[in-house]
C-alpha cells in the first residue's frame, strides 16, 4: 500500500511540474520533468549495487537474561558497497522453544557507504525458557522507496532466561531438614537407587528388568542400581506446564540457597514423554545455569505429579524436598 501510494505521489507531482513547464514555457522546469522521469531508473541501478554488500549480525550480547528484567539486543548491520542504503528493513522472530510463545518485531535502519549502524532493540521477556532469536528476513529499499529487494543477510542468536529470585521462608528450613532426614534414612537402611533405566541387553538378570516400563512400551528395559550413600540432598521438582514459571523460580530460589551455604545438591525432573529422571549435580552457581538450560530442553507437561511417580520407580528410601506447584512451594517427602 506504501509503495502504491509513493507511485501516485510521484506521478502526481510530475505531471504538475508537466503542465507548469508546459504552460508558462519554462526550461527549468521541463528539466525538473526529465529530471524526475529518469531518477527511478537510476534509484533502482543503484539499489541493485548496493544490496549485495548488506550484511547483519547478533554479536556482543550476554547469552542470559533475568525474567521480568529488560534486555538489551543489539543487532549490527553492515554496508559494505559504496552506495549508502537509506533503508533497511529488518524482521526479527523471536521464538521460546520451551513455552512456545512467538513474536515478530520490524526495525528499519539506515546505512552509510562502508560503514555499519548498531541499532538497539529493548524488550522484556516474561516467560523462562530458551528464547531463539532470528534476523529472518532484511529488504533493501531505494531512496524513493519504489522498489525493495530481499538480502541473503541473516542472523541467529540464542538467549537463555533464568528465573527470577523469591521471598521463600522455607528454603532454609527445607534445605536443613532434608540433611536431617536424609541422614536418618542412612542409619536406617542401605537401600540402592535406580541410575540408569536401559533397553534389554541379552546376559541381563531377569531380576533387573523393570515390569510395568517394560508392559507399558511392550519391550524390555532394565534398571541398573547404584549404592544411595550420597551426602547430596535431593530436590525433585514437576515441569507442570501452567504453573511452569513459579515453580521454576522456586527451583532457582532453592537451588541458590544451596550454593550460598555451600551445600551440593542433586536436582531432578521429568520432562514429557519421559519415564526417565533428568539429573543435575548443583555445587556452584555457573552449574546453576547450566542446569536451566538442560531443563530447557525438555517437555513441559499437563499433570502435575509426572517427576514424582518417576521418582517412586527409580528412587528408593529417604526423603527428599519436593516442588509440586508455586502455590505449596517446597516440601519434604519421603519416596
Amino acid at each position: 500500500m506504501d509503495r502504491a501510494n509513493n507511485y501516485i505521489y510521484y506521478f502526481l507531482v510530475v505531471a504538475i511540474i508537466g503542465l507548469a513547464a508546459f504552460f508558462f514555457h519554462s526550461y527549468l522546469l521541463a528539466t525538473v520533468v526529465i529530471v524526475f522521469a529518469v531518477l527511478p531508473i537510476i534509484s533502482a541501478v543503484l539499489l541493485r549495487l548496493s544490496y549485495k554488500g548488506i550484511s547483519v549480525s547478533l554479536k556482543d550480547n550476554s547469552t542470559t537474561a533475568k525474567r521480568d528484567s529488560e534486555y538489551l539486543l543489539k543487532i549490527i548491520v553492515k554496508n559494505k558497497s559504496f552506495i549508502p542504503v537509506p533503508f533497511c528493513n529488518l524482521q526479527l522472530d523471536m521464538v521460546n522453544d520451551f513455552s512456545g510463545e512467538k513474536q515478530t518485531r520490524y526495525i528499519n535502519v539506515s546505512v552509510p557507504c562502508f560503514s555499519k549502524r548498531i541499532t538497539e532493540f529493548r524488550f522484556k521477556p516474561v516467560l523462562c525458557g530458551k528464547i531463539n532469536i532470528y534476523i529472518s528476513d532484511v529488504r533493501a529499499r531505494d531512496i524513493m522507496c519504489f522498489y525493495q529487494i530481499k538480502t541473503k543477510a541473516k542472523a541467529r542468536f540464542a538467549l537463555n532466561i533464568i528465573p527470577c529470585s523469591i521471598k521463600l521462608n522455607t528454603a532454609d528450613k527445607a534445605s536443613e531438614g532434608v540433611s536431617d532426614e536424609s541422614e536418618k534414612a542412612r542409619k536406617d537402611s542401605a537401600g540402592t537407587e535406580v541410575i540408569q533405566i536401559r533397553e534389554y541387553v541379552k546376559g541381563d538378570s531377569l531380576k533387573s528388568i523393570h515390569w510395568k516400563l517394560s508392559a507399558k512400551k511392550n519391550e524390555l528395559f532394565v534398571k541398573e542400581k547404584g549404592d544411595n550413600l550420597s551426602d547430596k540432598a535431593i530436590l525433585l521438582f514437576e515441569l507442570t506446564k501452567s504453573d511452569i514459571n513459579g515453580i521454576l523460580d522456586t527451583v532457582y530460589t532453592v537451588a541458590k540457597d544451596f550454593v550460598h551455604k555451600n551445600q551440593p545438591v542433586k536436582i531432578c525432573w521429568a520432562g514429557g514423554g519421559s519415564e526417565q529422571l533428568s539429573t543435575c549435580v548443583i555445587e556452584r552457581e555457573r552449574d546453576v545455569y547450566h542446569m536451566f538450560e538442560k531443563v530447557y530442553l525438555s517437555q513441559p507437561v499437563n499433570g502435575n505429579t509426572h517427576t514424582l511417580s518417576v521418582a517412586k520407580r527409580q528412587l528408593t528410601g529417604g526423603s527428599v524436598l519436593y516442588i509440586a506447584s508455586a502455590e505449596k512451594g517446597v516440601s519434604i517427602i519421603n519416596l
